[in-house]
């Protein structure tokens, strides 16, 4: 165990209370903040880190850090709030938000289409962000989705950090019925393509409320992907064929993008525009104002410049010269 119950970190700002979980690469622990409210640290875990040569270990360090760096970056209102990880001693620690809610996975029913198509363009809005900052979440499915704000929001969470990292130790965990092929091997590597595989089969759940049958198991000829409106037949002709597609076995048989298999869905998608707190709307705000001053302090220079600029008025009509046309005919 990385940190132990009590455990303060970061001079006494998070205090452990629980583990939360642990994963092939890293542990989450649940902990108290000195201001109030829980949060989640997420860590490397250190039975790992001590199996690695130093150069290993510090370069699975260095990539976490990274990673986790970006998804701090990634803004957005479905996506679980992440803060700048920092270090407690050899540890790197992530900070994140700490959702009480229910994940997508512990409902046991089949969801309404509209429902379903709801949260999924909320994930795929997401995922885009995701995407934008390189990363790849590798791990979408419906345990990893969780509900806040009364079942109106869908939040992703749990991001697989560092899992492509390229040691025995680290290999990357997969989750049966959501992982594409290219998770078990290192054939292609993983990319927009992989989350799509991943959220079209969250989708065939939440519609069928049955685990669709792994990419490894349909490697095999005798085996297919039963057609989700085959489970139920309340799904649509194109919500059917858009869910196959984009678990097509092959990557580049698939949609290659979040937006393009969302568009075949027909659903909209478009990224968030992120939330802006108080100090950033008055920063802006007073950087409006300087300019607005600026500008209006030149133009009332102008006006004040302006006599100096005046030619005299002619005082008879003799003085009036007829200006000549510059258009010289036949040029």
């Amino acid at each position: 165990m990385a940190f132990t119950i009590g455990q303060k970190l970061r001079n006494g700002i998070y205090t452990i209370e629980r583990e939360l979980g642990r994963g092939k690469v890293a542990i989450t622990y649940l902990a108290q903040q000195h201001k109030g409210g829980q949060i989640v640290i997420k860590t490397l875990k250190d039975d790992l880190l001590s199996q690695l040569q130093p150069s290993e270990r510090e370069r699975l360090k260095d990539k976490f850090w990274q990673e986790a760096t970006k998804l701090a970056n990634c803004r957005h209102p479905h996506i679980v709030s992440v803060k700048e990880p920092f270090r407690e001693g050899e540890l790197v620690c992530i900070p994140m938000e700490y959702i009480d809610g229910q994940n997508l996975a512990s409902f046991k029913k089949i969801w309404k289409e509209q429902e379903a198509l709801r949260y999924i363009k909320q994930i795929g809005s997401a995922l885009m962000e995701v995407h934008r900052q390189g990363l790849v979440h590798r791990d979408v499915k419906p345990a990893n989705i969780t509900l806040r704000n009364g079942n109106s929001e869908a939040v992703l969470t749990d991001f697989a950090l560092a899992r492509e990292f390229d040691h025995p130790l680290s290999t990357v965990s997969t989750t049966e019925g959501f992982s594409p092929t290219e998770l078990y091997s290192s054939g292609t590597e993983p990319g927009p393509y992989t989350d799509v595989y991943s959220l079209a089969a969250t989708l065939y759940f939440l519609l069928t409320n049955k685990l669709p049958l792994g990419s490894v198991q349909r490697s095999h000829p005798s085996n297919r992907l039963i057609p989700p409106k085959e489970i139920n037949p309340h799904i649509s002709d194109r919500i059917n064929e858009a869910i196959i597609t984009g678990m097509a076995l092959e990557a580049d048989a698939r949609p290659q993008s979040i937006q393009e298999w969302l568009k075949s869905l027909g659903l909209r998608s478009s990224l968030a525009v992120p939330k802006w707190d108080l100090m950033t709307w008055l920063t802006v705000t007073g950087v409006v104002l300087a300019m607005l001053g600026t500008v209006a302090a030149i133009v009332s220079a102008v006006v004040d410049l302006r006599p100096f600029f005046k030619r005299d008025s002619p005082s008879s009509p003799e003085s009036t010269v007829t200006p000549q046309s510059s258009f010289v005919r036949g040029s």
